[in-house]
């Protein structure tokens, strides 16, 4: 593609979709180490199927994380909503709890764990033992699955039976049916395909593989002492954040990965605060 193919290309996609607004040159950007037609074709693709959730569309999702737990509320007694944070440090998953709150007037009374060993933490569990575990964004399923299974392990060495339910404002659809087989009720409100494998087949998605190795090589190796997730984090493949929000490490490194591989800044459309 020439420069001037690209400028259109990105003209019809800023037009078409304002939650690139203000990204113009770090979509440029993205097509900065394209060295063949392919890779400027794999580059669009992406781009194309990228999705960035402005607040308008936020408040869709965290719209349907509320009823799910109005529904739970009104089915259960002794329910609570865990956080599926792991420690102090700041967390999306708390940033959803916060945001969640505005969408439950007249629920008042349900009660909220900002992390799950909050929840773990004195006779809290025996108090609410019918419990959703809630998240922004799941790129392989794996971290659900742990906190369940800690919770669940918990609860076995006090003797108390735990009722467990799993809602994400978005998630891959691999990570939806492996969490599936774990905890069958599991919901995302948004599901995300594969950005290559679930787009393409055969010998154009091996190619498309090794196209997006490729650009990768362009970035650093290692980053604070933690190496470059290739494909994504679990190799999940992610094309996904909320505007203004911490990015996923399951996106494609070349959407966020802060550094190049001589060391410079590099200008992200997805910012993420660590690698």
């Amino acid at each position: 593609m020439t420069e001037q193919e690209i400028r259109k290309f990105l003209f019809r996609i800023l037009v078409a979709n304002d939650s690139f607004d203000g990204l113009d040159s770090e979509l440029f950007d993205l097509f900065a180490g394209c060295e063949s037609e392919s890779e400027y074709a794999l580059i669009s693709h992406v781009i194309e199927k990228m999705v960035i959730v402005k607040e308008n569309k936020l408040s869709n999702l965290l719209e349907s994380m509320a009823q799910f737990i109005k529904d739970k509320k009104n089915e259960l007694n002794n329910y609570c909503v865990v956080a599926a944070a792991w420690d102090e440090d700041a967390d999306s998953s708390q940033a959803v709890i916060h945001q969640l709150k505005s969408h439950l007037v007249g629920f008042g009374d349900i009660k909220f764990f900002n992390s799950v060993p909050q929840y773990l933490k004195k006779d809290r569990i025996s108090l609410y033992p019918n419990f959703t575990l809630i998240d922004e964004f799941s790129g392989t399923g794996n971290t659900i699955i742990n906190r369940v299974k800690h919770i669940k392990k918990h609860a076995d060495s006090l003797g108390i039976q735990v009722n467990p339910s799993v809602f994400m404002l978005a998630g891959m659809q691999n990570a939806l049916s492996f969490v599936k087989t774990h905890i069958s009720d599991c919901e995302f409100a948004f599901e995300i395909k594969p950005g290559i494998s679930g787009y393409f087949s055969g010998d154009e998605l091996d190619l498309q593989i090794l196209n997006m190795k490729k650009l990768e090589g362009y970035l650093s190796p290692n980053v604070d002492g933690n190496p470059l997730p290739s494909l994504g984090h679990g190799e999940a493949e992610a094309m996904f954040c909320i505007k203004r929000w911490n990015a996923p490490n399951s996106n494609f490194p070349i959407l966020w990965w802060p550094k190049d591989k001589l060391q410079n800044d590099r200008s992200t459309v997805m910012k993420r605060l660590r690698p």
